[in-house]
């Protein structure tokens, strides 16, 4: 009957260890692995049967106990945890050392820092005796980093077989792994759903007013993180090509529009170098024709300076005649009498959505 109390109060310790881990394992989630060393105080009445001759344990914080533990947190503020002691005892009246192991299971209240309490169920075997019984921590935590802490721990454990008292104390270097997660809060039965907040983006871009550098861009351009414009290089070509009658140099209005972009281009590159050629069809005698040819480059040539404000400069002219057509076999071709310019220049171009 004297053992069978302490019995019944380990099961049901370790009843409530294992009823209390599924509600709370949900929450979950932090582990913890520990390095332990400590001394224990035995009770004396402990005893090791040697070359048929007793000998007690010699009390007092003789036996060394290193060990590791392994656990994990459960809520802020409770922890279970597994651990492993080795010891290594001394015995009255010899020089003989007994070694054993004391094992347990504990759940810690206030583990999260500061001082802390545990229950748990504790088995040691010892000399002649082995058994299980109750076991009470008390300790401090001090917190090195988010990961490394160390802890003081006191411990009292009581073990069922001829109720043997022993006392721990022992000092860990814990590490602590994994990452917890964030609890999610139960909604109310009635609670009602959050009214969307609209953050304004005046153009439209997809980057907020407040984080805009550039407010306004155009709607069709695509933009970076800050709202400005994204632009890439590419080399853009520009050119004219003006037709003339029949032994003529004058330049038809139609032509006036094309000249004016063209203008507006050189404008847009003011280190932009030009060359106007001019040529003519092959009609004419030679002389007239390379006469003709450059009359009309240098015709071009004057609107450009003349009527939209281009440097002279910055324009070379040259006439070819007739020795570079572009149709062959026809002497009157208009195509041929003509004038071309053309300069390539690189430009930043916004990057379309």
């Amino acid at each position: 009957m004297n053992t069978l109390l302490p019995k019944l109060a380990c099961v049901s310790v370790g009843a409530v260890l294992l009823s209390a881990t599924p509600s709370v394992l949900a929450d979950d989630i932090t582990g913890f692995a520990g390095a332990r060393g400590g001394w224990m105080h035995l009770d004396s009445q402990r005893t090791e049967t040697i070359d048929e001759s007793e000998f007690n344990i010699r009390d007092g914080l003789r036996t060394f106990a290193p060990g590791i533990e392994l656990g994990f947190v459960v809520a802020e503020e409770l922890a279970f945890r597994a651990y492993y002691d080795h010891l290594s005892a001394e015995y009255r009246n010899t020089n003989r050392t007994a070694r054993g192991y004391s094992s347990g299971v504990d759940m810690l209240f206030g583990f999260s820092e500061g001082f802390y309490g545990g229950v748990g169920v504790n088995h040691t075997d010892l000399g002649d005796q082995r058994g299980f019984g109750l076991r009470l921590t008390g300790g401090h935590r001090y917190n090195f980093t988010d990961r490394i802490s160390s802890r003081i721990e006191l411990a009292y454990q009581a073990t069922t077989q001829r109720g043997f008292d022993d006392i721990h104390v022992t000092a860990i270097l814990q590490y602590t792994f994994g990452q917890k997660r964030a609890l999610q809060a139960i909604p109310e039965p009635y609670a009602t759903q959050a009214a969307s907040v609209e953050i304004p983006d005046a153009d439209g871009d997809g980057v907020p007013d407040y984080l805009d550098l550039c407010p306004g861009t155009p709607a069709e351009h695509a933009v970076n993180e800050y709202g400005c414009s994204q632009y890439q290089a590419r080399d853009r070509r520009f050119e004219i090509n003006v037709t003339f009658a029949l032994n003529s140099a004058d330049i038809q209005d139609e032509f006036l529009q094309e000249i004016s972009v063209f203008a507006e281009h050189l404008r847009q590159n003011p280190d932009q170098m030009l060359r106007i050629e001019g040529h003519t069809d092959s009609s004419g005698r030679g002389w007239r024709n390379r006469q003709l040819s450059q009359e009309r480059a240098d015709a071009v040539k004057s609107v450009l300076v003349d009527v939209f404000g281009i440097d002279a400069s910055r324009i070379e002219t040259q006439g070819y005649a007739d020795t570079r057509p572009l149709n062959y076999g026809d002497k009157e071709n208009p195509a041929n009498r003509r004038v071309e310019a053309i300069f390539e220049v690189e430009q930043n171009e916004a990057v379309r959505r």
